[in-house]
């Protein structure tokens, strides 16, 4: 909650440092009203339009900031395009995927997709992003399998993540990782190390737990140290009582 709160305040102070800034105001639950009221600020030709609203087929999004840019073929030789505020100091993948997003939202709600877009970071730059046919591929393969998750055709498995320290269904994941005793309980237990541990026919904390040492050398890709942190982890877990790594050394005197 502290993170996503520091990037909220940073989002707040990065828009109030621009000039000519309309935002979008609306109740945040008719969202064709968000779209018009969203349109309107465009067509007036603000610099920027904060909270901009998009809509288009089954998907919708609040882009942080449309930024008008003169003499992108636009009706009045301007367009608009898509900018993200991140508290971070360069542009992350999933900032391009979300950027690319909602340029192809802008489509629906413009009648154009620009071919660009932007990141704020928090040194105070905006870094452009091209928005090339090859990410607008990959988005929608992503809308897709959203929709698929959404219509109960694709089941989903939480694993832990970086994000999930800002994430509102982090509570959920983590009951579901205790019912099933998932290796996401453990320290480090990401993407990363959970496939290489399911590649070992590993799935749970108490399996591996269970397995020897010198087995799970052979089995699992991932070098010796970190295994061993990561099986004396789970066999902490599952006997329910701390076990020494390695004796502690204290000064003689």
């Amino acid at each position: 909650q502290v993170e996503l709160d520091r990037g909220k305040e940073f989002e707040r102070r990065a828009i109030s440092s621009l000039t000519g800034v309309g935002a979008v105001e609306w109740d945040r639950r008719d969202w064709d009203e968000g779209v018009r009221r969203t349109q309107a600020l465009v067509h007036a030709g603000h610099p920027w339009v904060a909270g901009a609203v998009l809509m288009g087929d089954g998907l919708r999004g609040i882009v942080d900031l449309l930024r008008r840019v003169d003499g992108e073929g636009g009706p009045d030789g301007a367009r608009y395009i898509p900018v993200e505020i991140k508290n971070h100091k360069k542009v992350e993948p999933a900032d391009v995927v979300q950027v690319t997003g909602y340029a192809v939202l802008m489509e629906s709600s413009f009648g154009y997709r620009p071919e660009r877009g932007g990141v704020l970071l928090n040194t105070g730059r905006v870094k452009g992003v091209e928005i090339d046919e090859g990410l607008v591929d990959r988005f929608q393969e992503l809308a897709a399998r959203m929709r698929q998750v959404a219509g109960g055709e694709t089941e989903t498995e939480p694993v832990w993540c970086s994000a999930c320290r800002n994430c509102p269904w982090l509570k959920a994941c983590t009951e579901r990782w205790h019912a099933t005793d998932h290796l996401s309980l453990l320290p480090n237990g990401g993407k990363t190390t959970v496939t290489k541990l399911y590649s070992a026919g590993i799935r749970t904390v108490k399996a591996l737990a269970a397995s020897g040492f010198d087995q799970l050398r052979g089995r699992v890709p991932m070098s010796e140290k970190a295994l061993k942190a990561l099986w004396l982890h789970a066999r902490a877990r599952a006997d329910g009582r701390p076990i020494m790594m390695k004796p502690a050394e204290y000064p003689d005197d």
